[in-house]
Order: structure tokens, then sequence, then C-alpha cells
């Protein structure tokens, strides 16, 4: 059930003061979630580590406890456990020219593998860059972004048939992104769904123009054509200047966190459902 605050926003315009961002750098490796033993992997071993935690037989540190909150909600409980149960196994990539990290600057952005260490733009494996701060992300998997730009994008654009499943997570750790003639965040494929998770500490603000026309002919700060789902425990500012703040043409899942919209019309726009 929404709240009525929430009913309000997907309702219609909703006007909130905005919070400055933190500009920290987002070049730490990328957080693996299910992985309890700093593996870089989560597999049968990290069920079992994640069970004896529950179970208070065995402890672990709290950078990995984070790792087992699943929901993202600051604790971890049963439910994690059951969305670990749940959830495919998978290992972090470790080519060097695997993006993990996304940092935006006022004409350019900057690339980090799970090393830290830059990737260029050519070289990159699973990102390209156009227009020197229009990132486009192909191959499913888990990015932090940062950073300060008033034109730039991120896109998400993963092959369907090629990854059928493709799940891409988008952690936002202090960013400030806007764009005036286009979604300056825009989800053009992915399988699944993309989850845009605003990270405990930073406030983000993603910001569109007052008159402009996307790749799929309509408008939205933040627009998908596919699943979108937010959550964490930081907070997002999503301002609608030409129309709609967020839209989707398929489902919106909101999990937690803190989502302040600003909007010329509709503050949530989606076609299928918002959850």
């Amino acid at each position: 059930m929404l709240t009525k605050a929430l009913k309000r926003v997907v309702s219609g315009a909703c006007a909130v003061g905005l919070v400055a961002s933190c500009m920290t750098p987002a070049f730490a490796a990328v957080t693996l979630f299910g992985d309890a033993n700093g593996d870089s992997s989560f597999n049968a071993s990290d069920l079992a580590i994640a069970q004896s935690v529950l179970l208070d037989t065995q402890s672990i540190g709290s950078q990995y406890m984070e790792n087992c909150d699943m929901n993202s909600d600051g604790v971890y409980n049963a439910v994690d456990l059951l969305i670990m149960r749940r959830t495919p196994y998978v290992t972090t990539s470790t080519d060097d020219n695997t993006v993990t990290a996304i940092e935006y600057a006022s004409s350019s952005v900057t690339l980090y593998n799970a090393t830290g260490a830059v990737v260029a733009a050519s070289d990159a494996s699973n990102v390209t860059v156009a227009n020197n701060t229009y990132v486009t992300i192909i191959v499913p998997g888990e990015f932090n972004v940062s950073g300060s730009c008033s034109s730039g994008q991120l896109v998400v654009n993963c092959d369907k048939t090629t990854y059928a499943d493709g799940l891409v997570t988008i952690n936002l750790m202090g960013l400030e992104l806007s764009n005036t003639s286009t979604s300056p965040v825009y989800i053009a494929a992915i399988g699944d769904e993309v989850e845009i998770s605003s990270k405990n500490g930073y406030t983000n603000t993603i910001s569109d123009g007052t008159s402009y026309t996307n790749d799929d002919g309509d408008s939205g700060a933040i627009y998908a054509c596919d699943d979108i789902k937010f959550k964490g425990k930081g907070t997002l500012n999503v301002n609608g200047n030409c129309a709609d703040a967020i839209v989707c043409k398929n489902d919106i899942k909101i999990w937690n966190g803190t989502l302040n919209v600003t909007a010329v019309d509709d503050g949530i726009r989606g076609k299928d459902s918002v959850r």
C-alpha cells in the first residue's frame, strides 16, 4: 500500500526542498551483494556464513554485513537470507578493462575498474562514452557513480537476447547530473531491471531541461523503457523541469531511502505499476 505522501507524488507534482550533494569520488571497488567472506564472489560458502551469522554462531566484519543486507534497509535479518537463497550465484570480474565506477566532471568522465585503476574509454569492455560525458552501460553489472555534470547522460542499453536476465545496479555516491537536451538518466533496454541505489550518507540530484525530446519521443529526468527499482539509505532528488520527473513504461518499485521529487506535471509515472 502506498503511503499518503507517496500517493501525492504519484498523482501529480510535488515540490520539495533540495539538499546539496556530497561530491565524493566513487572509485572504491564495487560492493558485491551476498559476498559474506570478501572473496569477490557470491556462492554456497557465503550462504553458509550468512546463516551462521543469523544463528549467532559466527561474526563477520561490518563491511561484509553490509554485503549481506540484500534489501538495503540497514538491517541484516531472515528476509535478507531468504533473498540470498533466491539470488543466482555471481563472481565479480577481475578484467582490468571492466568498469565498476564512473565519475562525472563538467566536460569529461573518468572510468575505474575494481582495483581503482583508470580505464580508458576506448578500452572499456562494458561501457561506451560519447560526447565526452554520455556514458552507456552495455553489459549488466554493478556500478558506483559520482561527480557533477550539467551536460551529461547515463544510459543503460543491454541487449536482451544476449543478457536475457540482465540486472544493472547503479550505486549513487554523490552524483549531480543534469541535461537540458535529453533525459539525464535513460534506461533503453535491460532484461531484468535496473536498480538505482542511493548509498547511505550521500545526496544525489538528477535534473532535466525545460523543453526537449529524448530518444523515445518523450521526456523525464529519469526515463525507463524497462523495469526500474529505487532503493538505498541515501537521498535522491529528481527534478522534472520539462513535464514528469520519473517515467517508466513498465514497472516502478520503490523499496526504501529518501526520494524527493519536484515536477512540472506528474512526479512519478509508471505505465504498468508503481509499487
